[in-house]
């Protein structure tokens, strides 16, 4: 898609409850937002890593644009 021309427009990673994150972007030429998947497969691509996740964001998909952060851990009482 993005060699085609294609581009990414927003993007949010989400965090699980064990504390790993997946892509979800928004496609500049598509409505809604998709999740990020492994290649050649339909399960989500994961990260267990912030950085590596924010570093893939960058460096392989070469968005720059605004990361939205978003959680469902919930600390322990």
């Amino acid at each position: 898609y993005l060699d085609k021309g294609g581009s990414i427009v927003d993007a949010r990673l989400i965090e699980d409850d064990e504390g790993t994150y997946s892509v979800w972007v928004r496609l500049g030429d598509r409505p809604g937002e998709f999740r990020v998947n492994q290649f050649q497969n339909d399960r989500a691509k994961t990260y267990r890593d912030l950085n590596l996740a924010v570093a893939t964001l960058r460096n392989e998909f070469g968005y720059y644009g605004n990361i939205g952060l978003q959680t469902d851990r919930r600390l322990a009482k």
